[in-house]
């Protein structure tokens, strides 16, 4: 599968799960191995026997001085699921795209990094801040968070939410048709999660820092997360309720993005 594009401004590799194992090894110091993959990757021009090419290096010169690893993930019923990660150096970061031909893998110059997630996160300003957090009892919030990338349930779950929300039956839940509740029914919404890890001193796998996870219909952006974590930040709203719960509480495209930014440099 191994191919080299050099007709893109930077170097694209395109590349199966297991070649970029081998690559990646490379890029953390390991020897050239000498197996099928490794003649895929020369027959491709990738590697040589000194290890990279110059053609394919400044695609991976970000794998090789990353201090920081972001995976990036956007679902939605309209979208399907893409994920994006990113390894960030001081100058150089490498993307990783997973398309439907492979990986693709490929550089670019730190100042080019947020404007390249920008394609991926639903962050565009939006004509309305709802005014109250909406609270998603633990049975829906548990079933949301164990389901993962699989849309067919979570569209599910969250039509089942915006109906009983619509119903007045959930806290938080005015019991009349909003933004968010027609989203929720007419599956037009899309979540975004950004993961940011960094090395830590004789640790050898990356250890999660930071995390934020946005949802978003059409006319309102909100970031979700546990009650038990706002209970321990003292910003749980109303009294009480379940640690499980899934508090979404109403945001902006200016403050997410301004969490999300420092994220995207060394």
């Amino acid at each position: 599968m191994a191919r080299l594009r050099t007709d893109t401004p930077n170097p694209v590799a395109i590349l199966s799960d297991q070649e970029w194992l081998t690559v990646e090894a490379l890029c953390q110091g390991d020897p050239i191995p000498e197996d099928r993959l490794a003649r895929r990757l020369r027959k491709a021009g990738i590697i040589d026997d000194v290890g990279l090419t110059q053609a394919a290096a400044p695609a991976f010169q970000g794998r090789a001085t990353a201090s920081r690893y972001l995976e990036v993930v956007r679902l939605g019923p309209r979208e399907g699921v893409r994920q994006v990660l990113a390894w960030i150096g001081p100058s150089r970061t490498t993307m990783m795209k997973s398309l439907t031909d492979g990986l693709h893998v490929y550089g670019l110059d730190a100042c080019e990094v947020p404007s390249a997630f920008a394609e991926f996160l639903d962050f565009h300003p939006r004509p309305l801040v709802e005014a109250e957090p909406v609270v998603v009892p633990a049975p829906e919030a548990t079933g949301l968070l164990s389901e993962g990338g699989d849309l067919s349930p979570l569209a599910s779950i969250f039509t089942r939410v915006g109906k009983r929300l619509r119903s007045g039956s959930h806290p938080g839940a005015a019991g009349e048709t909003t933004p968010l509740i027609e989203g929720l029914v007419n599956q037009t919404w899309s979540i975004s999660i950004i993961t940011a890890s960094v090395r830590v001193p004789g640790v050898l796998d990356w250890q999660v820092d930071s995390s934020l996870h946005t949802f978003s219909v059409p006319e309102c952006l909100y970031e979700f997360y546990p009650r038990s974590l706002a209970q321990a930040a003292g910003r749980s709203p109303g009294s009480g309720g379940d640690p499980d719960d899934l508090i979404m509480d109403p945001t902006t495209a200016m403050i997410a993005w301004l969490r999300a930014v420092p994220w995207f440099f060394a």
